[in-house]
């Protein structure tokens, strides 16, 4: 196999998880074991860099969030070939949270300071927007994109920013929140934030490989995903927060244009436009 193929496997940069490099070099070794081919640990620092790095053609594969796959598929840079799993669930939402000693309804913020994640996320930007001003927040004092979901809780815990968007995944049966991003993987609290709102059904996010991969190791990097050991799984569910990995069904791709529809609609940005990280502005 010619290692002039690109070799980075990528994922968003995980701050608060402590040893996560040593943990994500483990999973590519073992993975590159199974394929036959050299693979580089790289911690992406945001969407922008992902989407970057394929078309310079410096990674083989990477987990990346629904929107920011939608737009690689589209472009035939890559190929999706698995799906993440959290707490078994193929789905989560957008989730609007506040400080925990801060009030419960959105309606006690007409005008916040706002926390994005970043213009391509669908949890942490393109599903809440539109959905806070039908439910009467009015407008905003000031919006400002973090680049990432612990950005963004770490602005609310601090109180940099009155709300925030991020994803939760909730127990269809009981309503219980089951994965975020200020709880640990047994479901501790780590930072002192409430969700008081939620909003859509956002499609996980996805593995991806580039189109510059042959077939035959295109496949040989799904099987290893799909039949994931035990031992794979748990380092997995600590450094992604997944249990197991399914196949890309027919549905993920136009469940993810729904929610571009949806977001050009309430007049956000086309698939693929790109904003400052700091937009402030008053409404």
């Amino acid at each position: 196999m010619s290692e002039s193929i690109p070799t980075g496997f990528a994922i968003l940069r995980t701050q608060h998880l402590f040893g996560y490099q040593t943990r994500f070099r483990a999973i590519c070794n073992t993975l590159a074991d199974a394929i036959g081919i050299r693979i580089e640990p790289h911690m992406a620092r945001d969407y922008g860099e992902l989407t970057a790095a394929f078309e310079k053609g410096s990674l083989g594969l990477a987990w990346v969030p629904p929107v920011t796959a939608a737009r690689l598929i589209r472009r035939q840079l890559v190929a999706p070939i698995a799906l993440p799993r959290r707490g078994g669930h193929a789905r989560y939402c957008s989730v609007i949270i506040a400080h925990e000693d801060a009030a419960d309804a959105l309606s006690a913020f007409p005008a916040p300071r706002m926390a994005w994640v970043d213009p391509e996320s669908a949890a942490g930007y393109l599903t809440p927007r539109g959905q806070l001003l039908a439910q009467g927040v009015t407008g905003f004092a000031s919006e400002q994109f973090f680049g990432s979901h612990n950005a963004v809780v770490d602005a609310v815990a601090i109180r940099a920013a009155d709300l925030g968007a991020t994803f939760g995944t909730f127990d269809e049966a009981t309503g219980e929140l089951i994965d975020a991003e200020w709880l640990d993987v047994n479901g501790t609290k780590l930072r002192p934030v409430k969700a008081i709102a939620r909003f859509g059904s956002i499609p996980n996010d996805c593995i991806v490989v580039s189109s510059r991969w042959p077939k035959e190791l295109q496949k040989q990097a799904q099987d290893w995903f799909l039949g994931a050991t035990r031992d794979e799984l748990d380092i997995l569910a600590d450094l992604l927060r997944t249990d197991h990995f399914g196949s890309v069904d027919d549905q993920w791709l136009p469940d993810v244009e729904r929610i571009l529809s949806d977001a050009r609609t309430s007049g956000l940005p086309e698939l693929g436009s790109r904003r400052s990280h700091d937009v402030r502005r008053s409404r």
